[in-house]
């Protein structure tokens, strides 16, 4: 058995698939729009590995309250290969604007 993709709903489609091009090196397919459900998609790949990321967005799915506890997804781990590259990640990302705090 293999994990085949995992499916994360998104607030901003655009701005989080552009996030795992610039900093993962993902490539990503064309926009999957369905019309009838609003259901817009893509599926992201990644270097060295054959599991992918579906990035999800439909107007109608509910925004959950980020100060409560909830069920469900809770993260993603990436493996960039170790350490140094993990520290060297994470100075790229501060250098562009995203904290490292919760």
């Amino acid at each position: 058995m293999k994990i085949d993709h995992i499916a994360l709903f998104c607030k901003d489609l655009e701005g989080m698939r552009q996030f795992f091009i610039n900093f993962f090196a993902a490539t990503s397919n064309e926009l999957y729009h369905n019309p009838k459900t609003g259901l817009r998609t893509y599926i992201l790949s990644f270097p060295y590995g054959s599991a992918r990321l579906e990035l999800m967005q439909k107007p109608s799915v509910i925004s959950i309250d980020p100060s409560k506890a909830n069920i469900g997804f809770i993260h993603l781990s990436i493996s960039v290969g170790g350490k140094d590259i993990v520290d060297s990640k994470t100075e790229e990302l501060r250098n562009a604007g995203y904290s490292d705090s919760g």
